[in-house]
């Protein structure tokens, strides 16, 4: 299963409402499309001084993952594993 079909599994699961999905450094929040069948998603970082920090947003189409504008998605490897690890746990 891709991120984007977790992702869209996990708010089907939690009846179409926003949800977050968190561990001690990182946070995503899912919330449903209402134009379409997907998600919309916000990937944080804790700072070292406790603030949280936008790492990356997007959505989800056709079974991937979308940046605002549309295009094909774009984060570090460790953004990546970090989104990887917070949705194995949903």
């Amino acid at each position: 299963m891709t991120l984007a079909h977790r992702m869209v599994e996990t708010l089907r699961a939690h009846r179409w409402r926003a949800t977050a999905i968190a561990s001690a450094t990182d946070r995503v929040e899912l919330h449903p499309l209402e134009s379409k069948l997907g998600a919309g998603f916000t990937l944080w970082r804790r700072q070292p001084g406790g603030a949280w920090q936008v790492v990356a947003s997007g959505h989800t189409e056709s079974g991937a993952l979308r940046a605002p504008e549309g295009e094909r998605l774009q984060m570090s490897p460790t953004a990546w594993r970090a989104l990887e690890a917070l949705m194995a746990q949903a």
